[in-house]
């Protein structure tokens, strides 16, 4: 319910020279679909997609997403792509996923690269009080979004997640 909120949201700022599509497949089989296909996009989004592929698939379907969407860029995907990850700032050993971000950076070909993460206000490790550290600390957390019609969900309001930005360059 709260993804379908979210895209209705995403599509209302839709313009006409834009493309859309939310794909509700498991990841790790749409992958091979995505890689066998001609699709080739200038933009690719992996919103809390390493998250939760590690808490419900096996490490070799891991593994294998990882290497076929690295094929996938290495081979198909033009230069000025970007891959934006996000998700939670979590490693795979306290149930994230962040872990697998390094991992896909060092298949791709070509590729610069930022990361960053937000202060995590809601952190609560004597060790880490401000979130786990990951690349450059984004200077303000603030969600974008009125999520108040949320509530029942229980949605923090500000954000804590980890992001990494891939761009593919000339070879």
């Amino acid at each position: 319910d709260v993804w379908a909120n979210i895209h209705q949201d995403i599509n209302k700022l839709k313009k006409d020279n834009i493309d859309i599509h939310f794909y509700y497949k498991d990841a790790c089989i749409l992958i091979d679909e995505i890689a066998n296909g001609k699709w080739v996009p200038n933009l690719i989004v992996f919103q809390y997609v390493f998250s939760d592929i590690q808490k419900h698939t096996t490490a070799n379907d891991i593994k294998h997403f990882i290497d076929t969407f690295a094929e996938y860029y290495n081979a198909k995907v033009l230069q000025n792509t970007y891959v934006i990850l996000n998700d939670i700032n979590l490693g795979c050993g306290y149930g994230g996923g962040r872990d697998h971000f390094d991992t896909l950076l060092s298949k791709l070909n070509n590729s610069q690269y930022s990361k960053t993460h937000f202060c995590n206000d809601n952190a609560t490790s004597e060790y880490y009080p401000r979130g786990y550290t990951y690349g450059e600390e984004l200077p303000d957390n603030q969600n974008l979004f009125n999520l108040t019609n949320l509530k029942k969900f229980s949605p923090f309001n500000t954000c804590a997640s980890a992001q990494m930005i891939i761009k593919k360059v000339n070879k």
